[in-house]
């Protein structure tokens, strides 16, 4: 018999929480994560271990694509890198 696991931080929990935002949690595996992407229509889903999966452009995490993906919502966002680091949540402040 398998045994499932859910895994997240405690610290990634605590933020999302305060900043409103819900956290979906699948069983450990890109496989399951794209299975509750696909169940739940989101397109964006992640792993503990990194992985992060786009559900528009692939099935697996693909790190080259996410960096590709980062570096686009930088240019289109019309802010330099500089100003959207300053808009980052410090995890260590909460």
């Amino acid at each position: 018999m398998e045994k499932e696991f859910l895994l997240s931080t405690v610290t990634v929990v605590f933020i999302l929480i305060n900043l409103f935002i819900d956290l979906i949690r699948a069983n450990v595996g890109d496989r399951y994560v794209l299975e509750k992407m696909k169940e739940l229509d989101v397109n964006i889903g992640g792993e503990q271990s990194g992985y992060i999966i786009l559900s528009d452009f692939g099935t697996t995490g693909d790190g080259v694509l996410t960096s590709v993906k980062l570096v686009e919502a930088i240019r289109d966002s019309g802010k330099s890198l500089d100003e959207l680091v300053g808009e980052i949540v410090d995890c260590h402040n909460y």
